[in-house]
């Protein structure tokens, strides 16, 4: 490396430190939330069975295409219900959580926290790397890789919370997530229901008994 880029990457680190210590306790409280790992529970059940019930439906049927149009709607709309409700329950916890650190915040407030200073040249460039892969994998035909790729970049993510925080139910969960991931890319495509399974359902079951386990007694109230 040259010594503009050493010093580039000197100024970053020390944004991303002040953009933590900004942070504190705001950002520090919001992630260490207990609550977030008890709601994982039943969306890690959910999607299991949404997994199993599609495999066994593709496996009485020979293939994915062969499964009548009917049933492929009503497990599309259990999917969509399952990612909306579970997704609405958890920005309502983070805002619940957010108000209760800090007085007028918000789970808006919770994301400008994420996405600021030294965070913005870590997780922005994570994110724009879901959304073009993500394009990417469905344009070129291999859709089933999105749930793959999506699955390390939020690795990576969890990762810098762990790092930053010294969160250990973050390093847990992101290890995991990058390498069922990465390992899944390779046999996704023979049974992509059992993999989509190995995948979030673990991901969520590991985030929920790291984060239980974990969280230290004064902040298992969030």
């Amino acid at each position: 490396m040259t010594n503009e880029e050493l010093e580039s990457l000197r100024r970053d680190i020390d944004d991303l430190k002040r953009a933590v210590k900004k942070a504190d306790p705001f950002l520090r409280s919001v992630v260490a939330l207990r609550s977030l790992a008890i709601l994982s529970i039943p969306l890690g059940a959910l999607v299991l069975a949404f997994c199993l019930a599609c495999h066994f439906l593709v496996q009485s049927y020979s293939s994915l295409a062969a499964v009548p149009q009917a049933w492929k709607q009503a497990f599309w709309i259990a999917l969509a219900l399952v990612v909306v409700g579970g997704s609405a329950v958890k920005w309502l916890i983070l805002g619940r959580r957010a108000a209760q650190i800090e007085r007028g915040a918000t789970v808006i407030t919770a994301v400008k926290a994420v996405y600021s200073g030294g965070w913005l040249n870590l997780n922005l460039p994570i994110t724009l790397c879901i959304v073009v892969v993500g394009l990417f994998s469905g344009l070129i035909g291999h859709p089933w890789y999105i749930a793959a790729e999506v699955s390390v970049f939020m690795g990576l993510i969890c990762n810098s919370f762990a790092v930053a925080f010294d969160r250990r139910e973050y390093l847990l969960t992101g290890w995991y997530a990058v390498i069922s991931g990465l390992v899944s890319i390779f046999f996704i495509e023979s049974a992509p229901f059992i993999w989509l399974a190995v995948v979030w359902s673990g991901l969520f079951f590991v985030y929920a008994a790291s984060g239980i386990y974990y969280l230290p007694r004064g902040e298992r109230g969030g």
